[in-house]
């Protein structure tokens, strides 16, 4: 979900963009917060039918929410996403800014 102000018009541009050149090129942000949170679930019907995994498999929901720098109040962009149990990686740096 992309915030309305921030980003006014979607085009085809933003399909071949990593969340984060997203940010950077299109909002500005050159230094966004971004908080994540990582929970285990069990597969519901129509996630499985896109992952192509069983009904009651294990599966990760990934929850990424990217904040201004000027304005750590303010949302610029939430992604969901869903991946299979068996096949995921979560790696994660933390940037120290002096």
């Amino acid at each position: 979900y992309l915030r309305e102000s921030v980003f006014p018009s979607v085009d085809e541009s933003y399909y071949s963009m990593g969340l984060h050149e997203i940010i950077k090129e299109k909002a500005g942000e050159k230094h966004p917060f971004r908080q994540q949170q990582v929970e285990a679930l069990l597969c519901l019907k129509t996630t499985g039918d896109i992952l192509n995994v069983n009904v009651g498999s294990p599966i990760l929901q990934v929850k990424t929410w990217f904040y201004s720098a000027g304005e750590p109040d303010k949302i610029l962009l939430y992604c969901r996403s869903y991946h299979p149990g068996d096949s995921y990686t979560f790696r994660s740096r933390k940037v120290v800014i002096k």
